[in-house]
């Protein structure tokens, strides 16, 4: 059976992230609908709200056939980096860079002690999956 993933942020367009869900489902494909939040929960374009089936990491990404990413009006997701103790994270913000970042910038680094919250954004208004390359 292939395996999709769909991905969700926060901001996303409620209709079509239920829609690609649902037609793979019922195609026999093996779906999870993943958050890339960082929390299941998901607050849609319209203030309709989204339970996630988990979290997405790579491990989810490497074994999927195919990954869909619904439209909407958030083109930015977060990472959370803990570091172990004894480490200590930079707090300027240039010290956080992405490889081979063509379309995508880190746009704010917020770091509380063994923790640094990276938002990251697209350099570019993204209007469809070849925009990403």
């Amino acid at each position: 059976m292939k395996r999709a993933l769909v991905l969700l942020a926060d901001g996303c367009e409620e209709l079509e992230a239920v829609s690609i869900v649902d037609v793979l489902r019922r195609g026999g494909a093996e779906t999870a609908a993943l958050s890339i939040a960082g929390r299941t929960e998901i607050a849609g374009a319209h203030g309709i709200r989204i339970l996630a089936d988990g979290l997405f990491d790579s491990a989810a990404a490497a074994s999927a056939d195919a990954i869909a990413l619904p439209g909407g009006v958030s083109c930015a997701f977060e990472a959370t980096f803990t570091a172990q103790p004894g480490l200590t994270l930079p707090t300027d913000k240039s010290a956080y860079t992405l490889e081979d970042s063509g379309s995508f910038e880190v746009s704010d680094v917020t770091v509380s002690g063994q923790t640094a919250t990276v938002l990251i954004e697209y350099k570019k208004d993204v209007t469809n999956f070849l925009d990403l390359y």
